[in-house]
C-alpha cells in the first residue's frame, strides 16, 4: 500500500462524507498506484513499501559481524573500513557513518541508535569528534547491538522513557535469547543500578550488553 493511499483509506474512515475529489494529491497517488500495478505488475511499486525488522535480519547481520571482529579478519576488516573511510584521510565523521551503513547495512539505519553507538564509541576512545582505525570494531559492535536492543526495547519499554526497569530489563534479555537465571538477572541488574534507583539507562544496557555479547569488539584495530 503506497502512503497516499493509506491516507485515503483513514480519512475515509474518520470522514465518510467527505469528498476525495477535493485532493488532488491524493485522488492523483491512489491512481498512480493502481494504474502502475496494473500496467507493470506488482513489482514496480516493490521498492516503496516499508519493510518491517526481523530476528532473522538481525541475526545474520550479527554472525557476520561478530564473525570478523571475533576472528581478526584484518583483510575483511581494511576493506570496510576503507569502504567507510572513502577520502582515506584516517578518521570517520558521524556523516560518513551513516552512509556506510545505509549503503552496507541497511538494517542498522535507524539515527537515535546510530548516534549513540558514535557518542559511545568516540566516548570510550580518545574522546574527539571522530572515530579512529583503531576504535573501528568497537564502532561496529556498537552500530550493532545500539540497533538491535533499540528495536527489541521498543516492545518491552511500556512508557517510552528510555530507562529499563528490572523488569523491563529481563523482558529485553529474554527477547535476545540471553539464556540467564532469573537471580543472575537480578544481580547483573543491580550491578548496572549503581545508584539503587531502580531503573538503567538504555545506552548503559547496551553497552553492557555488547561487551556480554562481543567482548572482541572491545580490542583496538590495529591493521594498515
Amino acid at each position: 500500500m503506497l502512503f497516499v493511499e493509506f491516507c485515503a483509506y483513514i480519512r475515509q474512515r474518520v470522514n465518510p462524507d467527505d469528498n476525495p475529489a477535493f485532493d488532488s494529491d491524493i485522488v492523483s497517488g491512489e491512481r498512480a498506484g493502481t494504474t502502475l500495478r496494473k500496467k507493470h505488475g506488482s513489482a514496480i511499486t516493490q521498492g516503496h513499501f516499508v519493510q518491517r525488522k526481523t530476528m532473522g535480519q538481525f541475526d545474520s547481520v550479527e554472525k557476520e559481524l561478530k564473525d570478523v571482529i571475533a576472528s581478526n579478519d584484518q583483510d575483511k576488516l581494511r576493506k570496510m573500513w576503507t569502504r567507510l573511510d572513502f577520502n582515506g584521510n584516517g578518521v570517520v565523521s558521524l556523516a560518513e557513518i551513516d552512509k556506510f551503513v545505509v549503503e552496507a547495512y541497511p538494517i542498522l539505519n535507524h539515527k537515535p541508535a546510530l548516534m549513540r553507538a558514535y557518542k559511545k564509541t568516540i566516548k570510550d576512545g580518545d574522546g574527539d569528534d571522530w572515530v579512529e582505525k583503531k576504535e573501528f570494531k568497537m564502532l561496529l559492535g556498537n552500530l550493532f547491538y545500539f540497533n538491535k536492543l533499540f528495536w527489541l526495547f521498543d516492545s518491552v519499554d511500556e512508557d517510552k522513557d528510555r530507562r529499563m526497569t528490572e523488569q523491563e530489563f529481563k523482558q529485553c534479555l529474554v527477547v535476545a535469547g540471553v539464556k540467564m537465571g532469573a537471580a543472575k538477572i537480578s544481580q547483573e541488574f543491580k550491578k548496572l543500578d549503581a545508584n539503587g534507583g531502580g531503573v538503567v539507562l538504555f545506552d548503559e544496557f547496551c553497552a553492557w550488553f555488547t561487551q556480554r555479547e562481543c567482548p572482541a569488539a572491545m580490542a583496538e584495530f590495529i591493521g594498515q
